[in-house]
């Protein structure tokens, strides 16, 4: 059996991979992992044609390899598939990608039929909820509706993050209100970024120096992680509003570029009542301020919010 795995969500990505390789090889000796740039699908081709070291089975694991975000059919997906058409049964050959990916291309639209897929998206809001609220019955650990409340308002969507949270709370020794889970559980800057840029265009200045101002005081970020970071979701926003112009619907994305439904669907909301244009112009703004900056003829955090209040008129 040779596997597809993909998704977002990658705890329990990771959690099948490694069920996958424990089921099958008892040591590291029959276990390949191929990674980032220092390898060639021949080499890989090649490892999966090599019988086992003194086993029944090997596993060969290739991830994100290139051809799968290649805008053509290269010699490297061709390889793959050859090999596919005739595979070693000795060894089980798992393609993992944890990277967003065009699932209408056609390479990835061929593996789903000829190797065993499996997806891991993103959970949904209301199931990360369901999730978190198991994790805490599971673990007996008791919070009232306003902490469950807090808690989940500051968790981003992410299993992996949330075990880390969970290990915390469950080390707790008193009681856990909304107070504890302010102190113990920080709120993600992706999240307050977010607020921030959704704030920027809906032109509510107060609130967006409001949130520019906490960010500055409760994270002591670097200004132009900030600036990556609010370009990020602009450049986002710009994606999403083009692809529904072009006619895609909220699924179409989710399914073509892994993206959380919920996500698009927010963002489109927001985004709904300016045009593309504005959001390029507030792209090009931030690439200049960045520019000054770096040539030291701005002050990065005068320069973030002189951005926003113009931004905000």
């Amino acid at each position: 059996m040779n596997y597809f795995l993909v998704g977002t969500e990658v705890y329990n990505l990771q959690k099948r991979r490694a069920k996958i390789v424990k089921e099958l090889v008892d040591d590291e000796l029959n276990l390949s992992v191929y990674s980032g740039k220092n390898y060639s699908i021949q080499d890989v081709v090649s490892d999966c044609l090599t019988s086992p070291f003194f086993a029944e089975n090997k596993v060969v694991i290739v991830e994100n390899p290139d051809f799968l975000y290649s805008n053509k059919d290269d010699e490297n997906a061709l390889a793959i598939k050859d090999y596919l058409s005739n595979p070693n049964p000795t060894t089980t050959l798992i393609i993992y990608c944890d990277q967003a990916i065009d699932r209408t291309k056609a390479i990835v639209k061929e593996l789903m039929k000829i190797v065993k897929y499996e997806s891991f998206d993103s959970l949904n809001n209301e199931d990360f909820r369901h999730y978190v609220l198991k994790d805490l019955n599971d673990q007996k650990i008791v919070l009232d509706n306003s902490a469950k409340n807090e808690l989940i308002e500051r968790l981003p969507v992410d299993i992996t993050n949330w075990k880390h949270e969970l290990e915390k709370l469950s080390l707790y020794p008193g009681k856990i209100d909304a107070d504890v889970i302010r102190q113990l559980v920080c709120r993600p800057i992706e999240e307050d970024v977010f607020q921030l840029s959704n704030a920027v265009t809906s032109k509510n200045l107060s609130k967006s120096i409001q949130i520019y101002r906490d960010l500055l005081v409760n994270n002591k970020n670097d200004i132009k992680a900030l600036i990556g970071l609010l370009a990020y979701q602009f450049r986002f926003m710009f994606q999403m509003k083009s692809l529904s112009e072009q006619g895609m619907s909220i699924s179409d994305i989710s399914q073509s570029y892994g993206y959380n439904e919920y996500r698009i669907k927010i963002t489109l909301r927001n985004c709904h009542s300016f045009s593309s244009e504005y959001l390029l112009s507030l792209l090009n703004k931030l690439s200049t301020l960045d520019q000054d900056i770096i040539n030291g003829k701005v002050e990065g955090k005068l320069g973030l919010e002189l951005f926003i209040m113009e931004a905000c008129i």
